[in-house]
């Protein structure tokens, strides 16, 4: 017969226990979670961005320093931006403790446009800066000659509406006006509208004296 190797009694074949089918996998791709994620990447960004683009357009952040500039008019304060102006506001602030303004005034009112004084408070010029603030409504800035940039002194002037032409160069030898602070409560603004409204009833612009005198009696710096 065949051979073979027999074992000591024919035993029925084991049984294969059957494999057990893989349960489908419960691991998910997370796309809600990654679409959570990159709204909120979108809004830091954007927010970043707008941040960026809009440097200066409004009041800075309060840095400390006011300056207080009493009138026959009433109080001006301004916010003065230290942090991003220091060259300039370091050289307002050094006028005004020196007492520089004190019994100047404002000299000029041109309509919708700036009232500017400090005439004649000192004579010594500062160089031009790079704040990266602008000529919106109620920022201060220097007054220098046309185009010289480093030729800033003492005149200041206060914005009455956003001067975007004060912030482009006009040409090669021609920088923005240099921003240096804000007046932030609505009080001081309304004292400067109240200045800015001394213009005489001559179309289309007024630009020159104020119809009243505008006196400085002080400027005192608060820290």
């Amino acid at each position: 017969h065949i051979s073979g190797v027999h074992g000591p009694g024919a035993q029925a074949p084991k049984k294969v226990a059957p494999v057990p089918e893989r349960p489908a996998s419960t691991v998910s791709f997370p796309w809600k979670l990654l679409g959570v994620l990159a709204v909120v990447a979108v809004v830091v960004i954007a927010g970043y961005w707008y941040m960026t683009q809009q440097q200066g357009t409004g009041p800075p952040p309060s840095s400390g320093t006011v300056a207080v500039i009493e009138t026959n008019y009433g109080t001006i304060k301004l916010q003065l931006d230290t942090g991003r102006a220091p060259r300039t506001a370091g050289h307002f602030i050094d006028l005004a403790g020196a007492g520089k303004y004190d019994g100047n005034g404002f000299q000029r009112v041109a309509k919708d446009f700036v009232i500017q004084g400090g005439r004649g408070a000192d004579s010594v010029e500062i160089a031009w800066e790079n704040t990266g603030l602008r000529n919106v409504a109620y920022s201060v800035a220097m007054a220098r000659k046309q185009g010289d940039p480093n030729s800033a002194s003492c005149e200041f002037f206060i914005n009455l509406q956003d001067n975007a032409n004060l912030d482009r160069p006009l040409n090669e030898e021609s920088y923005p006006y240099v921003v240096f602070g804000h007046v932030t409560e609505v009080d001081s603004r309304s004292v400067v509208d109240a200045i800015g409204q001394l213009w005489p009833n001559i179309p289309p612009n007024y630009d020159g004296a104020p119809t009243a005198t505008v006196t400085i009696i002080s400027v005192r710096i608060q820290t």
